[in-house]
């Protein structure tokens, strides 16, 4: 709790600044209940969005095969830009063609690997960052997309 608090410090020195912040934690999280987590919701210009991982290519070791995972994710920021394109859910839609999700529940390989985001969800957090520094009228000398 108390690296929590320290988070959420950080986050509300870089909201009320002007800056961006970003939070992200299983959508499940008991930390969304957090009074420091509540207090950042409730400022002006923040909200939380959902997504999962495979929406951003996660992928994970299940059953001898490199499989996408599921990873329902809240995403928290006070960027609208950014939280749009992190708010991309699972395609599945129960069609014999859909993707089965890796099985994460008693799989350390495979709960070791979605700890750590691909590179899409990586790209997508600074390309959301790029559009919404434009949109503030801010310089931007980089972060070219691919």
């Amino acid at each position: 709790r108390r690296q929590l608090r320290f988070c959420a410090n950080m986050y509300e020195q870089q909201i009320v600044t002007g800056g961006f912040s970003l939070h992200e934690h299983p959508w499940s999280a008991t930390s969304w209940k957090e009074p420091s987590i509540k207090k950042l919701m409730d400022m002006e210009g923040v909200q939380v969005y959902f997504g999962n991982g495979c929406a951003h290519g996660m992928k994970a070791w299940s059953r001898g095969e490199g499989k996408p995972v599921a990873k329902p994710t809240g995403w928290m920021t006070n960027s609208w830009c950014i939280g749009q394109r992190l708010a991309q859910r699972c395609s599945n839609n129960g069609t014999k063609w859909d993707h089965s999700h890796a099985e994460t529940v008693g799989n350390a390989r495979a709960l070791a690997e979605a700890a750590v985001w691909p590179e899409a969800a990586c790209r997508e957090i600074a390309l959301g960052l790029k559009e919404e520094l434009l949109r503030a009228g801010r310089e931007v000398t980089s972060m070219e997309e691919k």
